[in-house]
């Protein structure tokens, strides 16, 4: 279940995220944020990845759920969280062409597809020419060099194995990408 969730994030990162997850933003707020930019290709330079449970920090999970003691929780905590940490850090590129297409990569796989910018240019959208459902994305900076954005990700499990479907995994993630 654990490796099912992280290969779909993993895959996801090429194709740039695999739910829509708007910022905090006013729709009013104008960005600023120029179309023209975003043209060109875009290695992934660092991620942040935050992990809850059933709105607990991983480590407060293992506590509760697994009956272990603060210092114990932090060593399976960690792992979850570095072995995901490892794999988005420095792994996928996406390159978005002035005729509105993109080609995104991680390892070997790839997606391809169509591009579009929101009015405000806060909400990418991407359409998968693949089964992949098409994306949004909330920009958070988008400069000659630089592209930023967050989404979030939420699947309910029963991670505790007391038969029911209780448990809530969230990952909000943020990419920063930087021009090649």
């Amino acid at each position: 279940m654990m490796i099912t969730l992280r290969n779909t994030f993993l895959f996801t990162l090429a194709v740039a995220c695999c739910t829509y997850f708007t910022g905090c933003s006013d729709d009013d707020e104008d960005t600023g944020f120029d179309e023209a930019n975003l043209v060109g290709t875009w290695r992934l330079s660092s991620s942040d990845l935050d992990f809850t449970v059933s709105e607990m920090s991983l480590s407060q999970w293992f506590q509760t759920a697994g009956g272990y003691s603060v210092n114990d929780a932090q060593i399976p905590a960690q792992a979850v969280e570095a072995a995901l940490e490892d794999e988005f850090y420095t792994r996928g590129s996406i390159q978005f062409n002035s005729d509105k297409t993109y080609e995104a990569t991680y390892d070997r796989d790839t997606d391809e597809g169509n591009w579009t910018l929101s009015s405000d240019t806060s909400i990418l959208t991407l359409n998968s020419d693949s089964d992949l459902p098409n994306q949004q994305i909330t920009i958070t900076r988008l400069d000659v060099s630089n592209l930023s954005f967050q989404f979030s990700e939420a699947e309910e499990f029963d991670l505790d194995n007391d038969g029911s479907v209780d448990d809530e995994l969230r990952i909000a993630v943020t990419l920063r990408f930087t021009k090649l």
